[in-house]
């Protein structure tokens, strides 16, 4: 079974393409044809050029397994082209798939796309198919469902729960190579550290990963947030100063966080 996931790099669309279009002028394989299409596809939605990645999936004669993933990739353009009620029914047809990766994949499309208790249902039988799946694919999805569904109980107040989950979510990360996501598990736990009140421990926790990554303005914006809870004014200030720029370019200079971060600057 072809790992379409390892040759993604999700922060460069193009260049994901460019590796999936080699391996479809190498392929013999239907089945694999039609799921390396299907990425293609994918890889377009991710540019929001949404109207060539429909252009692609209705090229495909989809086979096997690839039949789920054109589904699943339909589902997706859908969902990202902001037309969430035009994804449901392909991700549903997805759900039913005999393959438990693809089947999990559509349980937590159908979860991101739902409201908050459908949403921690169907997480939740995802993860339990992941968990007692055979299928390596799928059993890497846990780490990935274990955030998600520590989200859902943050949004919903449910901080504890929510702390736990993060909490396996980065030992299940910590088991891989992807420092980048190892990085983000960690943030998590401090940001519910932060909403504890436990701001010592959340700095403790964000400090580290400065000394082991680039600039990253969500570390500053949280590290802003701790040190003026603890009254440390000059560190609050320090360290929103630094955050604006990043917050500033991924939200746009006129969103509440960015707001916040000049009201911390404006109050040190």
């Amino acid at each position: 079974m072809l790992d379409v996931r390892s040759f993604w790099n999700f922060g460069d669309p193009a260049g994901s393409r460019a590796k999936f279009e080699a391996l479809v002028a190498e392929t013999t394989n239907r089945e694999e044809l039609s799921e390396l299409l299907a990425q293609i596809a994918r890889s377009y939605g991710l540019e929001k050029q949404f109207d060539q990645g429909f252009v692609v999936l209705d090229g495909i004669e989809p086979e096997g397994r690839g039949i789920d993933c054109v589904y699943l990739e339909r589902g997706r353009l859908y969902r990202s082209s902001g037309q969430p009620s035009e994804a449901r029914p392909w991700f549903e047809k997805a759900t039913q798939s005999t393959h438990d990766d693809l089947k999990v994949d559509a349980l937590h499309m159908l979860a991101i796309i739902s409201e908050p208790d459908a949403a921690e249902a169907l997480n939740l039988e995802a993860l339990g198919i992941a968990v007692k799946s055979q299928n390596p694919f799928a059993q890497r999805w846990q780490a990935s469902l274990l955030n998600n569904l520590a989200w859902t109980y943050f949004d919903n107040g449910r901080i504890e729960d929510a702390k736990s989950m993060f909490v396996k979510a980065l030992e299940f990360r910590e088991l891989g190579n992807d420092k980048q996501a190892i990085h983000v598990a960690k943030w998590c736990v401090a940001r519910c550290c932060r909403e504890q009140k436990q701001h010592e421990e959340a700095n403790k926790i964000l400090l580290s990963l400065l000394e082991n990554s680039d600039d990253d303005g969500f570390v500053y914006e949280e590290l802003a947030e701790n040190y003026f809870a603890l009254e440390n004014v000059n560190s609050a200030d320090e360290f929103a100063q630094k955050a604006l720029p990043f917050i500033e370019k991924e939200f746009g200079i006129e969103s509440g966080r960015v707001k916040r971060l000049h009201e911390i600057m404006q109050r040190s």
